[in-house]
């Protein structure tokens, strides 16, 4: 609902469309190269949820805050992933660093491939940024696609169609002052506009 398509995100939302629709099949695995505030999380979430509801089967998801303080994958990982529809990886760029850690996707994600389970990464890293390791080998076929950072005038059309959806009447003049106003990120955008719905209308 709430994933806007722009120039940006264009080929890197059809490439997960082509994932929902046939997961497993020849876009597998999928890395997303994303800049910061470009919705890499936001693409991968909603790619997972689409997955839950069109297909039949688990969606497993690791992120940077699901490995604080562990040393490796819960026991029984392996049992999980050979039940799993997907296999959902965010915050790459905080694990190709981690030598321990970089192994263990690399494990992970070789299992998921031979398993048939789809595979769907994304970070803030390209593969040529990704140590020697295990995962660097598994990775040398994904298929890579882009995500930057939203342009000002994309920006302005996603505040139009945000601002139909919470049925706020707002003019372009106002709407231009808004992104202006704000860094170049989806999420600063919806901030300005949940602002404005909560402020006190005129007296």
């Amino acid at each position: 609902k709430h994933w806007f398509v722009g120039e940006e995100n264009f080929a890197a939302t059809q490439t997960c469309e082509g994932v929902v629709d046939r997961p497993g099949g020849s876009l597998n695995p999928v890395m997303v190269q994303a800049a910061p505030q470009s919705g890499c999380s936001h693409l991968l979430h909603a790619t997972a949820q689409a997955l839950l509801r069109r297909q039949s089967g688990a969606v497993l998801r690791i992120a940077e805050s699901d490995v604080v303080g562990r040393d490796g994958p819960p026991p029984g990982w392996d049992d999980a992933l050979a039940q799993a529809l997907a296999l959902v990886i965010d915050d790459l760029h905080a694990f190709v660093g981690h030598e321990t850690w970089s192994h263990h996707l690399g494990v992970m994600v070789d299992a998921a491939l031979n398993l048939g389970v789809q595979v769907l990464l994304g970070g803030h890293v390209s593969l040529d940024d990704v140590p020697p390791s295990r995962l660097r080998d598994v990775l040398r076929t994904a298929t890579v696609v882009r995500l930057t950072s939203p342009s000002r005038p994309t920006l302005l059309a996603y505040a139009r169609w945000r601002c139909s959806q919470k049925n706020l009447l707002l003019h372009d003049v106002h709407l231009a002052q808004l992104v202006e106003g704000g860094t170049e990120a989806w999420r600063s955008v919806d901030g300005a506009l949940e602002r404005l719905s909560l402020s006190p209308g005129p007296p």
